[in-house]
């Protein structure tokens, strides 16, 4: 028999997704703060289970800077970074990391009218909101770009217009007298689907401080009475304020609530005065019935519980604590929050009840149908603590993980189908199971090399490679099977200067080949390799392999150049059976990715030569000595933004995008190559 309390927190949140006209699985995260938008989850913590014994990591990804949190609706997830004067609208699968589409559009790092803290506020800070009616996705950018992608047709735009540009909406003022306390952060607010509408908090002091869009046209249908300019919360809060449909917001000056009935749209119900220096009224306002908590740090150093009627606010306390980031959590008559400490307090008179001293400003928690408290904070630290129904008297740790990012942990934390999904300002994502016995997918350590069941060479015609590796005063860097890690030469590398580390799993096969399927290998002394290829601006890779499957995604990092997974100079990689490029100039962006190469053919387990070649503006790749690109200006810019990256074959530098092979020999140069010497070396090798 379901418990009590779970029984109640479950009505809660069906109570909430019936005003909002939709309806949810608990596998899903679909807007701000989850499926009630109040940082409740249906599921429990795993504690029981034994589940943050081990806390697996699942999958990790970089999806570029931002502060905006995620959302997961029918097992993909979708977030927003920025990257090279882009902001790039990511879908990957919920379960893989693996991505499924990926769309992208010219935006700004900071708003137009950015004013302070930039070291604190880049990239999107709003997250994307989900229409699980229709699978629609909206998402609004630091710059106020607000557009509408079909999530069921890879991300295609459906509308789209940007709200300093439709409606002249001007900087923020100064909101306080204390000096130098000026701010604008640009958009922040996360969009907000009601039945057929999109509600977006534009703050235009002429036209109203939030707007109405129709969700399928984006026709303006509505402006609110109330004409503040936007605060710098991450998102609105619904409530039901005597039967009326409403939603709570904190704008630069005023905690209000506005009127959603049909007819009415736009009236305001209530109005409460709270103004910040810097207008860092940033934790989303905590709605339980027709209460609404509201707090802010910096000049306020307050927390109010206000009682709202169609009559107004009525203050039923005021307590001189405060949350700065975290937005509470309401929950049995007791409230949460977690900053400079997790704190839990008495819903009725705002008393504190305990507080445990573990974590900083930067936070988020979730509470779980077990009545447990999940806190993702500070650098990257995650804990589980247990709620006031099971420890009444005092703060309980049950388990927690440090550095599980090494960034600022200000996007709020995801609970998805027994999955946390943890993402920090640098925009790394993290995904770790709940699920009893849940295994990592090929984890990679530093453990001593042994044999792999890498997939057999079938091929009846292997390549020659006695003759492969020329003395061409352009080969910065060649490898090839047959000497092991003896075999390393390069003009430009002297003898003995560099070799190739075993990391994980990987080994040398029977025929001295790198056989790669739990481990890979990391080029070492190779700190000059990016210079070659810059003071050349021409670079050509070639490389001997053959496929473990079919399957591999991510791409799976072949051949990488790289920092992590959003950063490189380059990357040959598998995408299921086709190959990809990721090639970085000053055009195509810091990851490569403006725009992806995809190219030829896989055959698993058959051996294949590849040969990529670039100088500016032209780009060539090479299948066995055919050509299967080809296109003048596709790719553009120089190599002068090379730095130096570590060089690795068969996985990425942070070990999550690892390539299941084999490769028989890789060589770099400094030099474009034509057609015709890449049909010579290929007959070399044939013969």
């Amino acid at each position: 028999m379901m418990h009590h309390s779970v029984l109640k927190a479950i009505g809660f949140i069906c109570l909430s997704l019936t005003m909002l006209g939709s309806s949810v699985s608990a596998a899903d995260w679909p807007h701000w703060r989850g499926a009630a938008r109040s940082g409740h989850s249906v599921e429990d913590s795993g504690w029981e289970s034994g589940a943050w014994s081990s806390l697996p990591t699942m999958w990790s990804m970089g999806v570029g800077v931002g502060g905006c949190s995620m959302v997961v609706f029918k097992d993909r997830l979708y977030t927003l970074g920025f990257d090279q004067g882009q902001d790039v609208l990511l879908c990957l699968d919920a379960k893989t990391g693996n991505p499924v589409w990926r769309q992208s559009y010219p935006s700004r790092e900071y708003g137009r009218f950015a004013r302070g803290d930039q070291q604190f506020f880049r990239g999107p800070l709003a997250t994307p909101e989900i229409d699980v009616a229709t699978g629609w996705l909206y998402t609004l950018s630091v710059d106020g770009e607000l557009q509408c992608r079909d999530g069921n047709a890879n991300g295609k735009r459906v509308w789209g217009l940007n709200l300093y540009d439709q409606f002249g909406v001007p900087q923020r003022p100064q909101v306080t007298r204390r000096g130098g306390s000026h701010r604008d952060y640009g958009y922040i607010c996360a969009p907000m689907i009601y039945r057929d509408q999109v509600i977006v908090e534009v703050g235009d002091p002429k036209q109203g401080n939030l707007m109405g869009f129709d969700k399928r046209t984006g026709k303006l249908l509505w402006q609110s009475e109330n004409k503040d300019p936007a605060g710098h919360t991450g998102g609105m809060s619904p409530i039901t304020v005597d039967g009326i449909p409403c939603v709570a917001v904190l704008t630069a000056l005023n905690l209000v609530v506005t009127r959603l009935d049909s007819g009415q749209e736009g009236k305001m119900v209530a109005k409460h005065p709270w103004i910040t220096d810097f207008i860092n009224n940033i934790p989303t306002p905590a709605v339980s019935g027709q209460d609404v908590v509201v707090t802010s740090r910096y000049n306020r150093m307050a927390m109010a519980r206000l009682h709202v009627t169609r009559s107004g606010f009525r203050k039923v306390w005021e307590q001189p604590m405060a949350s700065g980031v975290c937005s509470p959590v309401i929950d049995d008559g007791k409230m949460y929050w977690a900053n400079r400490g997790l704190h839990c307090v008495d819903f009725a008179t705002g008393k504190l009840i305990w507080k445990g001293d573990r974590f900083r400003d930067a936070a988020s928690c979730i509470l779980t149908s077990d009545k447990r408290l999940i806190v993702w904070a500070d650098q990257g630290d995650l804990a589980l603590i247990e709620g006031a129904n099971r420890s009444a008297g005092k703060y309980v740790e049950l388990a927690s993980r440090k550095g599980v990012l090494r960034d600022t942990a200000w996007p709020h934390v995801v609970l998805a189908g027994q999955r946390l999904y943890c993402k920090d300002r640098g925009g790394q994502i993290k995904c770790l199971a709940l699920e009893k016995g849940a295994i990592a997918p090929l984890p990679i350590t530093m453990a001593k090399k042994s044999s792999v069941n890498a997939k057999p060479f079938t091929s009846t015609k292997p390549f020659h490679l006695v003759n492969w590796l020329s003395d061409d005063p352009a080969l910065v860097l060649g490898w090839k099977a047959g000497g092991g890690k003896r075999n390393l030469k390069g003009s430009l590398l002297k003898d003995g200067r560099c070799s190739f580390e075993a990391r994980g799993n990987a080994d040398f096969g029977p025929d001295r080949e790198m056989a790669l399927s739990r481990g890979a290998y990391l080029l070492k002394g190779g700190d000059e390799l990016h210079r070659a290829f810059q003071k050349a601006n021409q670079f050509t890779l070639e490389v001997i392999l053959s496929s473990g499957n079919a399957s591999q995604t991510g791409p799976a990092r072949i051949v990488s150049f790289s920092e992590d997974a959003y950063r490189r100079n380059f990357t040959l990689g598998q995408e299921g059976s086709q190959f990809v490029l990721r090639l970085r100039t000053t055009q195509t962006g810091e990851n490569g990715m403006r725009p992806e190469i995809r190219f030829g053919q896989i055959k698993v387990g058959v051996q294949t030569h590849l040969l990529l070649t670039y100088r500016e503006g032209e780009l060539t790749c090479y299948q066995n000595g055919m050509t299967v690109f080809e296109r003048k200006g596709h790719v553009k810019g120089s190599l002068a933004n090379w730095n130096p990256q570590h060089f690795l074959i068969g996985d990425e530098w942070n070990g999550d995008r690892q390539w299941s092979g084999r490769v028989f020999g890789v060589a770099l140069y400094n030099r474009f190559v034509d057609a015709k010497e890449v049909s010579e070396r290929f007959a070399a090798i044939s013969e």
